[in-house]
């Protein structure tokens, strides 16, 4: 981003013109507990909900993408207050939204109020999360459900992985019309083709500060 395109976006959006400032906004201008380590990409485009504060807790690591709304209220109570205001009444909701350390969270997932999601977990694209998840799980699906632990996914991906770079390696030539470089073949392959030592974290820390 150029320093021109950052300065008028941070005249526009103040409070999001990058993940950083909306994060210091959350926890500053809101008062929302989110901890450290935290990234949100494109936060024009992610809602959180800033209505009840005290009721919702976002803890470190946790990677928000673009679409996501994380809630802590619920007003569909409005129904049937407008149905029988004498005989129902206002009745009001409360419950805490809770979103552990070192958690993924897919595109256009919602987070309902309420929601407890367990550290070290992913929350799959366009879930629509309520109730209580363990630590370590993969959440997906409308309603949200458990579809493996981060364990089983590792090994998956794991099995996966040399064909998935060759995958990566080839369409990259039917593209460029040559093989990509170890820059280009990301930090998504690393330890493939490096030394498993902390010589090769400290030469190229850019692969493996994710």
């Amino acid at each position: 981003m150029s320093f021109f395109t950052r300065f008028i976006r941070k005249i526009v959006y103040p409070d999001s013109y990058t993940g950083e400032a909306f994060i210091k906004a959350l926890r500053n201008k809101y008062h929302i507990d989110i901890g450290e380590g935290c990234t949100v990409w494109s936060p024009n485009q992610v809602h959180i909900d800033t209505t009840r504060p005290h009721m919702l807790h976002i803890g470190n690591l946790v990677k928000i993408t673009r679409n996501v709304t994380i809630l802590c209220h619920d007003y569909s109570r409005s129904v049937w207050c407008e149905m029988h205001k004498a005989e129902y009444g206002n009745i009001g909701e409360a419950a805490v939204t809770w979103i552990g350390d070192n958690v993924f969270i897919g595109v256009n997932a919602t987070i309902l109020m309420g929601a407890h999601i367990g550290s070290n977990s992913i929350v799959g694209a366009g879930a629509v999360v309520s109730g209580k998840f363990p630590n370590e799980v993969v959440i997906a699906g409308n309603p949200a459900r458990v579809i493996c632990t981060i364990g089983e996914l590792y090994e998956k991906r794991k099995m996966e992985e040399v064909e998935s770079a060759k995958l990566y390696a080839k369409e990259w030539k039917k593209k460029f019309k040559r093989y990509p470089d170890i820059y280009e073949m990301t930090n998504a392959f690393a330890w493939l083709y490096l030394p498993h030592t902390q010589e090769s974290i400290e030469k190229y820390p850019e692969f493996f500060n994710l």
